[in-house]
């Protein structure tokens, strides 16, 4: 991945990784033990299924067009394409849902993105931010290290 591909493409996964944020806000799962301001205010909103598959089949349309899917430097994005298809493709099923069912799908499909997210986050901080351990790990043979006289 060079940089000029990397910032092409940075736009585009950033809408991906918004959008997965979302689903976890209308599922009411969260990752960290912090109340938000959004959180306070929708304290009494009600949500049904029917709502949340929508909104979530919503969600799959926004990020299944976009051009991140493409991306031939990341192989891993094309996996994560088919299990988020398969989710729409279960969801869709209106005789054979069912609810428990979908929601595991939904939050374990979620989660998996989340983590591209941080994977995603740590593969451009060690190759594009000089540390020592992307030093170490990126190139075939260990590399000389000189001390400053």
């Amino acid at each position: 991945m060079n940089g000029l591909n990397h910032f092409a493409y940075f736009c585009f996964l950033l809408i991906f990784f918004i959008k997965k944020n979302e689903i976890g806000h209308l599922l009411e799962f969260k990752d960290f033990p912090v109340i938000t301001y959004r959180e306070e205010v929708e304290k009494d909103r009600q949500t049904t299924t029917e709502g949340i598959v929508s909104q979530v089949l919503f969600f799959i349309e926004q990020i299944e067009e976009l051009d991140i899917w493409d991306h031939k430097e990341w192989s891993v994005l094309p996996f994560a394409k088919d299990e988020i298809i398969e989710l729409k493709i279960y969801l869709m099923d209106k005789n054979n849902l069912v609810w428990e069912i979908a929601r595991q799908k939904i939050i374990i499909c979620w989660h998996r993105l989340t983590n591209l997210a941080s994977m995603y986050e740590e593969i451009c901080r060690e190759w594009f931010l000089p540390k020592m351990i992307s030093l170490l790990t990126s190139y075939p043979e260990e590399p000389e290290i000189r001390k400053s006289e």
